[in-house]
């Protein structure tokens, strides 16, 4: 088998996973209430950019880490909940749609995330394990 069709099966198992562990954790700290508290989580205002991507509007908390934050997350979170409750999902209910849209959000990105991760290290000259141990610290850091 070549190399190229298996690095590609190994980087979507790699997503898959990456989404997989990260929306197991997110819907955990979702259902504690974790994420409904400022401040938490090294600064991060899940609270502040969760609430920024339901409500639509976005305020100071929210864009630290990007300043154009609600402009590029918010138009496919609200064009995602809005087909979703279209198509029934959640009873017509937008708001708790676009909960659900935001909170699989960041799950979405990591798993495209360690694909990238892994495609990347092959690029650089890693062998396959040290780009799947590479792939896997990517995977795990908060």
């Amino acid at each position: 088998m070549s190399k190229a069709p298996a690095a590609r099966t190994i980087a979507m198992l790699l997503a898959g996973l990456s989404f997989a562990i990260h929306l197991a954790l997110a819907l955990h700290l979702d259902a504690t209430g974790s994420l409904n508290q400022y401040d938490v989580f090294f600064h991060a205002d899940t609270k502040a950019r969760l609430d920024c991507m339901v409500r639509g509007s976005c305020d100071r908390r929210a864009s630290i880490s990007h300043p154009a934050l609600d402009l590029l997350v918010n138009p496919p979170v609200r064009s995602a909940a809005k087909v979703a409750t279209t198509l029934g999902g959640w009873n017509g209910d937008i708001k708790a749609a676009r909960s659900a849209v935001a909170l699989w959000l960041s799950p979405l990105a990591s798993g495209a995330t360690a694909a990238f991760a892994f495609l990347l290290f092959l690029g650089l000259g890693l062998p396959q394990v040290y780009a799947l141990l590479a792939t896997t610290l990517v995977v795990v850091s908060l």
